[in-house]
């Protein structure tokens, strides 16, 4: 049904406040069959206690599968940028021991996706988004929930790239009285083709992704990690939105 409502999108594009109900709809029903998709408690690796969400567990799952989707979405931009990025994801998760059919069988498509789109002979489209962020929110979920593996801020980390810009763009939107899911071309990467070509806007932002993830993998403080993430993202935005205003002078 994701992919079916991400396909109608690549075809009819579909109104923003359509999908968004349509897919409130959609994962509130799925979590709603399957309580175990339900975060009811978040675990920071930094704190030694759990926050328990009480009554708020089910708004707060949709929630987030909601938010991961539309980021993931948003992030999708030039060829490769969300194979790369998914590819990662799953990298990581067989690095930590993360490991079944279904792992083996989204790497194996994610690696021909990434081949064909490479010579843009296919594109992940809406429908290939929705179908893979909702199918990687449902993995995460699940780990989170039956294994300590992964915490709260681990999957913070693992999802911040995608996460922080669309949390800029919102802002930017709601503060130029815009639908937060009206499109522009403030993204990241399009702010980084501004000033590079494809392919090295390609490597910075999969360094953006990597980096993180490998000090995680080293075991680096966490919070940490996000802080330098947060500065240097905040400092790349502005270096490359002050070169912007300076060349359409």
């Amino acid at each position: 049904v994701i992919f079916l409502l991400g396909a109608f999108d690549d075809k009819l594009n579909l109104n923003p406040n359509l999908k968004l109900f349509l897919l409130t709809i959609i994962i509130s029903l799925t979590l709603w069959f399957d309580s175990s998709l339900i975060i009811y408690s978040l675990n920071f690796s930094f704190l030694s206690s759990e926050l328990f969400l009480g009554k708020y567990s089910f708004i707060f799952s949709v929630l987030c599968f909601l938010l991961f989707i539309n980021a993931c979405n948003m992030f999708d931009g030039i060829n490769l940028q969300s194979s790369s990025y998914f590819i990662i994801l799953i990298l990581y998760l067989i690095i930590i021991g993360i490991n079944n059919d279904l792992i083996n069988i989204i790497l194996f498509s994610l690696i021909l996706i990434f081949i064909l789109n490479r010579n843009g002979k296919i594109f992940m489209g809406d429908s290939g988004v929705y179908l893979l962020a909702f199918i990687f929110s449902y993995i995460f979920i699940k780990i989170y929930n039956f294994d300590n593996k992964l915490t709260s801020d681990l999957i913070f980390i693992l999802m911040m790239v995608p996460g922080i810009d669309m949390f800029r763009l919102f802002i930017l939107r709601i503060l130029s009285k815009k639908n937060p899911f009206s499109p522009d071309r403030k993204h990241i990467h399009h702010l980084l083709l501004n000033k590079f070509s494809s392919l090295k806007t390609l490597v910075i932002l999969n360094f953006l992704i990597l980096y993180p993830i490998i000090l995680a993998l080293v075991k680096f403080p966490k919070f940490i990690i996000i802080l330098i993430f947060l500065f240097q993202y905040i400092a790349l935005v502005f270096y490359l939105e002050k070169k912007t205003t300076k060349n359409d002078k």
